[in-house]
């Protein structure tokens, strides 16, 4: 009866983690906040984002420019994981056992996105179409002596 019951083992865990920060971009260079919605100008949570127009030397207009909005001033969506193991322990002599393990990551295949695309100048601006670790299953067979 120790061989069917006995031996069994269950481990699981979960994260819950905020999504990752970010900042928004223009083709490289950190967007204007903008006031009113001008040309390449597009809006994001209630906020509108224009391309740079400040020169990073003053003395060169043309040159490089920088924006005026700030550093990783977004988050991502939240992100959720449970992952989970079984294992089934068979002694079959004193000194040697044999391990039948089933693991699941992403037990529930939550689906966690990345971040939406933050180029003001892509046509997918403000979509996230990333998606980080779909549910994954392990299977494996352990001999331990």
């Amino acid at each position: 009866m120790n061989l069917l019951v006995g031996g069994w083992q269950a481990n699981t865990d979960l994260a819950i983690q905020s999504g990752p920060r970010f900042s928004i971009f223009s083709d490289g260079t950190r967007a204007d906040i903008g006031t009113t919605m001008g040309p390449g100008c597009k809006q994001f949570q209630g906020k509108i984002f224009c391309p740079p127009t400040t020169p990073v030397f003053a003395n060169d207009p043309t040159g490089p420019k920088y924006g005026t909005s700030g550093r990783n001033i977004f988050s991502g969506e939240h992100q959720t994981y449970v992952n989970a193991s079984l294992f089934k322990n068979l002694h079959a002599t004193e000194s040697f056992t044999v391990q039948l393990r089933a693991q699941a990551y992403n037990l529930f295949n939550h689906v966690n996105g990345f971040r939406p695309d933050n180029n003001i100048s892509s046509a997918t601006f403000g979509i996230d179409s990333a998606e980080q670790r779909r549910r994954q299953l392990e299977f494996g067979l352990r001999l331990i002596f």
